[in-house]
Formats: structure tokens, sequence, C-alpha cells
């Protein structure tokens, strides 16, 4: 976990640049994964919504890798996180991907 905590260190205060949201956002959701296999879910959820949050916005970067990893945030904020653990406009962005975006094809990303 340290290696991409140190990443997002470096990343983060680049932010403002979408072509690096596809690292700074694997990065946390990296983070997500192993603080949900140490049960902090809380935690987990907040990386896992900045991480969202990045590759929902129309500047990231549309690639293969992008969106999986979009489609896995998704996943895992909708099966691994109970939902009154998940911030409110996080919770917006999922309602959005399940119900309001007819372009949604989660069978397109794999």
């Amino acid at each position: 976990m340290d290696k991409y905590k140190e990443a997002l260190e470096v990343l983060e205060p680049l932010s403002d640049r979408p072509w690096l949201w596809g690292l700074i956002s694997k990065s946390h959701f990296e983070i997500a994964c192993i603080l949900l296999k140490k049960k902090d879910k809380k935690n987990a959820a907040e990386h896992l919504c900045e991480a969202l949050k990045m590759l929902s916005d129309k500047r990231a970067p549309q690639n293969f890798i992008s969106r999986n990893l979009l489609f896995l945030c998704i996943l895992y904020l909708d099966g691994a996180i109970p939902e009154e653990l998940i911030p409110e406009e996080c919770e917006k962005k999922l309602e959005f991907y399940f119900y309001g975006n007819t372009s949604w094809a989660g069978h397109n990303l794999l």
C-alpha cells in the first residue's frame, strides 16, 4: 500500500492534468482493495469514490484500462461497500450509471 500512497503524494498535486487521472485513479483503486482486505470499508469507499470521480469525468482519457477500472469501481461500490458509507456525491454518480446513463453498457467494458 505504501507504493500507491507514494504515487498519490507525487501525482495528486498534478491532478489538474486529466491525462494523469488513470494513474491516480489506479492508485486510489489499489489502496481501496487493500483497505477492503483489512475490512476498512469506510476508507475504501473514499478511495473508490475518488477514483470514480476522476474516471467518470468527460476529460478523463478513454481507453480499455480506464473503462475497466471504472467498471470495477462501480462494482466494488455497489457490492462491497454499505450504502451508508458512500458519500452523497458518489451515490449520485452510481445512480447515474445504474439508472440515468442510457449509453452505459457494462458488457462493452470488458
